[in-house]
């Protein structure tokens, strides 16, 4: 079973080759979620009476949520990292468009690295009492930021982001066990 709120999942497409992309389940969730919307405009939609007065703000909002859910249902990034011929591959599409692409040397890469950035001390965290429990656990999950980057001798060259820490770091650890490389972990 896959996890919804996961954005990316690694793996093996081959003996030599290791794939980190976005998650196929999330982005079916919204192409899915997407689909929904609009087939509930047209069903809902008088077209008289809500156009008579130019595009009112609920329809903006709606229309700006259906392209929230389009555009995450047809973005797709992935790393391919092969073995066998020592490179690796940035790829990032649109509907199958091709927006970016860079590849380097798998040999270039001298580390995975896992940042993580705080938003607040821990004197700046909501104090008991506040809050309700569950409102505090989200607060102290979402608290920090994590960034996961490939390293090179030149550069870091990000992966993926996240506040799911465990998502970042499984894949973080998949790549380090393929190239055979540390995981480092930073937190600013």
């Amino acid at each position: 079973m896959f996890r919804l709120k996961s954005r990316v999942t690694a793996v093996r497409t081959g003996e030599t080759t290791l794939v980190v992309r976005t998650s196929t389940g999330r982005r079916i969730l919204f192409g899915v979620t997407a689909a929904f919307l609009v087939v509930a405009f047209f069903v809902g939609v008088d077209w008289e009476l809500d156009f008579a007065n130019g595009l009112p703000a609920g329809m903006v909002f709606f229309f700006s949520v259906l392209a929230i859910c389009t555009g995450v249902a047809g973005w797709k990034s992935s790393v391919a990292i092969d073995s066998a011929a020592r490179t690796v591959r940035f790829r990032k599409q649109l509907f199958g468009i091709g927006v970016q692409e860079q590849a380097f040397r798998a040999d270039d890469v001298t580390g995975v690295v896992l940042q993580g950035i705080r938003f607040l001390k821990d004197s700046e965290r909501p104090q008991p009492g506040l809050l309700n429990n569950r409102m505090r656990d989200t607060i102290a999950r979402r608290n920090v930021y994590y960034k996961l980057f490939l390293e090179t001798s030149r550069k870091r060259h990000l992966i993926e982001d996240s506040t799911d820490a465990d998502d970042l770091d499984g894949a973080a650890q998949a790549i380090a066990a393929f190239l055979n490389l540390p995981v480092k972990h930073e937190e600013h």
